[in-house]
Parts: structure tokens; C-alpha cells; sequence
């Protein structure tokens, strides 16, 4: 009965040394939804993160994160047909993304990216988006729609 007690005893000290070992280690779930829109198009920008911030001798950093830009003209996708050059592209505060084509670009576009140790995007962040079809440009920012 003694043998049992003592290695509970063990088993519970032991527990709680790992729990409290384990403590150091904050982490932080991120999903955003970013939109906006010009008189032709409309972008829409999803972001799903971790942030995970461990502190030993110092504080050590870790993200991974998947994004998603959806760029959809509003328009009949005939009005499109006579295009020769179109781009896009759109800046966050730590990075951007870009297409150009030639011909004509599809109705929806959608990008996606997977990132890992890098910054990632910040709720309260607006995100420019250039959209430029035959030399005519429009500028449009999309923002948190999220009430988080």
C-alpha cells in the first residue's frame, strides 16, 4: 500500500513539474477576413495563423499561417474579352503578391500561400490592392470585416 502511495506521489509531483515546465509557452490562434471593393472589383483576403511565443533563456518566435486572396471582377466576364495586359497585386504591411497576364483574366482569381516563421498579418492591418487592365488602373484597401 506504502509502494502505491509513493509512486501516485511521484506520478503527481512529476505531473506538475511538467505542467509548470510546459507553462512558458503562450499560443495564439489568428483568422481575418479582409474586403473591399472598386467600381470593378472586389477582394477579399482570409488569414488563418498560429503564433506561438516560448520563453526559455529568451523568448523564441514561431508562425505559420495560410492565406487566401480572391480578387472577382463585378462586371459580365465578356467586358473582359478584348484585354491585352492585366496585373494585380496587393501590399500588406510585411509583404505583397502579384500576377500579371496577358489576354484577358479570368472572372475569379484566387491566390493562396502558406508561410512559416514569418510575420503574420495583424487584425487592424488595410491592404492596398492595385488592379491594372490595359494601363487603367484601380486602387482599392480591404479591412477586418471580423469584430474580434
Amino acid at each position: 500500500m506504502k509502494s502505491i502511495k509513493f509512486f501516485l506521489g511521484c506520478l503527481t509531483i512529476l505531473v506538475l513539474l511538467l505542467t509548470i515546465g510546459c507553462s512558458n509557452k503562450k499560443v495564439t490562434h489568428h483568422n481575418y477576413t479582409f474586403r473591399g471593393q472598386s467600381e470593378n472589383w472586389m477582394g477579399e483576403f482570409k488569414v488563418i495563423a498560429t503564433e506561438t511565443f516560448t520563453k526559455k533563456d529568451v523568448v523564441e518566435y514561431d508562425s505559420e499561417s495560410e492565406e487566401f486572396f480572391t480578387l472577382t471582377y463585378k462586371g459580365d466576364i465578356e467586358q473582359l474579352q478584348s484585354v491585352e495586359e492585366f496585373k494585380y497585386r496587393y501590399e500588406k504591411l510585411y509583404g505583397a503578391g502579384s500576377q500579371s497576364k496577358t489576354g484577358p483574366p479570368e472572372k475569379v482569381m484566387v491566390r493562396r500561400t502558406k508561410n512559416k516563421g514569418n510575420a503574420i498579418v495583424r487584425k487592424d492591418e488595410v491592404i492596398k490592392v492595385i488592379v491594372e487592365v490595359d494601363g487603367k488602373t484601380e486602387t482599392f484597401e480591404l479591412i477586418n470585416i471580423n469584430n474580434d
